[in-house]
């Protein structure tokens, strides 16, 4: 069983960017699955992975911050 355990893939859970305010990135749909610190992968449209952390929740919503240019994210952008 342990070796089972390590052996299987991280589960990986998506959501979409709602809203880009400046560097604010609201990101919904983590249904819950998202905390304060939590880091995301958000997809830009040029095929950019630009990492954010969530500095705030509110409903389903995660507000992020950015490590990078948000240049090319758009609403929709998957996260």
């Amino acid at each position: 069983l342990t070796e089972a355990v390590r052996q299987a893939a991280p589960v990986q859970r998506y959501g979409r960017v709602t809203a880009v305010r400046g560097n604010l990135i609201q990101v919904s749909g983590l249904n819950s699955n998202a905390s304060i610190g939590s880091r995301l992968s958000v997809h830009s449209n040029d095929g950019r992975q630009v990492e954010v952390e969530a500095t705030g929740l509110t409903g389903d919503t995660a507000l992020c911050l950015p490590y990078g240019a948000v240049d090319g994210i758009s609403i929709g952008a998957r996260a």
